[in-house]
């Protein structure tokens, strides 16, 4: 998550400079360049399936013979005499799923994961994430220039600013996560995003008004940078899940979120006579909204369950204890009365 948060960190003020000294075409022209280059170094990765095939041409073996394949319900590899490095026999949980018969479509894998209330939790962070910084795009530029007159170049700084400590808070928030559980971490995080967002709504200085959007801006990320670790956990129950199916599932929830939050956004600033103040409440909403989801469902064991959970082992325990106690004086009555006979 940190490369996102710097992504989008170094992208803003890039994309402001260009449009500011070469016009609106320059920033497309740099991400396709970009784009190119990272489409040239994925063709250097290889993948397992790959070097099996590399291998059967290189040994005259017929295509897939090196695949690993189940007999008997047992995993059997092939012994190649001379292939010293096997580990492209290692199979993915999603390939093992598959050759047990298990392969679950694209919307399969989204249904699957929305079927428990735990992987909805994740999905619904990312989702909020989504529509809270897409909401911000198209309005933030818009609402500085208006207010304080600062060029594109200016807006970009602004961005790098605020996502500067995202840099470090991901593998903090994550170790945080590990040690102490993501229901620690959403909620809380999610809770002090609430009060920065009517803060923005403030115009007399430039400088408060970066240091509001920079909190904002860090404690929603760290509010979303549990919710891949919530969806592996969770998806560990269903078969057919892999890694890439959860990575997949997340990526759709930020696209189809950051759709919504730019096309809500940029509608909101022009068709609406308080557009910054929409623009701000509509995020809020669906923070708040969103709040008692978090409460009951996020992590091993949510607040809620630790919380009522407490209340009812502490009356479990009172009620043993009476019982004890009942069962100790009916004990006492029955021994008196056998002295007195």
């Amino acid at each position: 998550m940190s490369g996102l948060s710097m992504g989008q960190s170094i992208g803003p003020p890039i994309g402001g400079v260009l449009y500011q000294h070469l016009g609106w075409k320059a920033p497309f022209i740099f991400c396709v360049i970009v784009c190119f280059v990272d489409l040239i170094l994925r063709l250097f990765v290889l993948e397992n399936a790959d070097i099996r095939q590399f291998h059967e041409k290189r040994f005259g073996l017929p295509l897939g013979a090196l695949k690993p394949k189940i007999v008997d319900r047992e995993l059997v590899i092939l012994d190649i005499p001379g292939l010293e490095d096997t580990s492209c026999m290692v199979l993915t949980e999603a390939e093992k799923d598959k050759m047990s018969g298990i392969d679950l479509k694209p919307w399969e894998v989204i249904g699957a994961l929305c079927k428990s209330p735990r992987g909805v939790a994740a999905f619904i962070s990312v989702f909020i994430f989504g529509i809270t910084t897409g909401i911000l795009e198209p309005t933030l530029t818009l609402r500085v220039q208006e207010i304080w007159h600062k060029e594109p170049g200016f807006v970009g700084l602004i961005y790098l600013a605020a996502a500067a400590p995202t840099f470090v808070s991901g593998p903090i928030i994550g170790a945080l996560s590990d040690r102490f559980g993501a229901e620690f971490i959403i909620l809380p995080c999610t809770i002090l995003v609430l009060p920065w967002l009517p803060l923005m709504l403030l115009s007399s200085s430039l400088p408060g008004f970066i240091i509001f959007f920079a909190l904002f801006n860090l404690l929603i990320t760290c509010a979303m940078t549990p919710a891949g670790p919530e969806v592996s956990i969770d998806s560990r129950h269903v078969k057919g899940l892999g890694e890439i199916h959860q990575f997949g599932a997340l990526q759709v929830a930020f696209a189809i979120s950051t759709v919504v939050g730019t096309t809500v956004g940029g509608q909101f600033y022009d068709h609406i006579d308080n557009d910054w103040t929409a623009v701000i409440w509509f995020p809020f909403g669906i923070a708040v909204a969103a709040l008692p989801i978090y409460f009951f469902f996020v992590g091993d064991r949510p607040l809620a369950k630790r919380i009522f959970g407490k209340v009812e082992k502490q009356e479990d325990t009172e009620e043993e204890s009476k019982g004890v106690t009942a069962a100790a004086e009916e004990e006492k009555r029955n021994l008196s009365a056998d002295l007195d006979v």
